[in-house]
Formats: C-alpha cells, sequence, structure tokens
C-alpha cells in the first residue's frame, strides 16, 4: 500500500515531513503576538518554538536528517510554502513593530530570521 499511496518510501518521508511542518507551523500561527511589546513578542515566539521543540525530539531528528540531505526531500514538498506562510508572516508583523519601536533592524529577512531562531533551537 505504500507505494500505492506514496509512490516510494521518499515519496513516505516527504509525506511525514508536510505532516511535520503543518503540525509545527498551526501551533506557531495560532500564537497571539500582538498584544505583546515587541521584544517580548519575539521572545514568546521563541520559547514557543523551542518548547515545541523539546516536546517533540522527533522533529528534531527528522530536521538533522532532512539538514544533512541538504534539504533534498523538503524540496520535494508541494505544501511547505503554504504551510508555514502565516508563521513568516506572523514573524514578519512582529519584526516590523520591532523595527518600528527601534529594537529591531528593517532589513532582517522573516523567513531566516525564523530558521534560524528554529536552529537555535
Amino acid at each position: 500500500m505504500l507505494y500505492y499511496y506514496y509512490k516510494s518510501k521518499e515519496g513516505l518521508y516527504v509525506a511525514v515531513l508536510d505532516a511535520m511542518y503543518a503540525d509545527f507551523a498551526s501551533q506557531e500561527s495560532s500564537l497571539d503576538l500582538s498584544a505583546l511589546a515587541p521584544f517580548d513578542a519575539v521572545r514568546s515566539l521563541a520559547e514557543s518554538i523551542w518548547a515545541h521543540l523539546q516536546r517533540n525530539p522527533g522533529w528534531l531528528r527528522l530536521i538533522n536528517n532532512e539538514n544533512l540531505h541538504q534539504g533534498r526531500y523538503i524540496e520535494r514538498s508541494a505544501n511547505l510554502r503554504e504551510t508555514i506562510s502565516p508563521v513568516v508572516e506572523l514573524v514578519r508583523k512582529t519584526q516590523a513593530r520591532e523595527a518600528a519601536a527601534g529594537t529591531f533592524r528593517k532589513d532582517v529577512d522573516a523567513l531566516y530570521f525564523y530558521v534560524t531562531v528554529v536552529g537555535m533551537g
């Protein structure tokens, strides 16, 4: 049945990565950071990401494995951009508030910032 639904073991692996990212993005995009001061909002986002990583060590192992493969499998995902877009938009809005408050640079790319925060976890 694996080959019927996923065409290959790699297809199954990509489906697992998709599901993993969708779950993670759902949790992060449900955060309401708008009521927090900009600096506190970034801290809350980072703490939420790191708490998720601590609660889900399997997630971290999959990401490390994918990093070893230089993102070869996640590139095959048709859903990744749509999945993480709300999270990146949340980061972008928070960064804009930080920049307006003068505590964050204006030229920081939201996606790179998000990837860096996850990587630090």
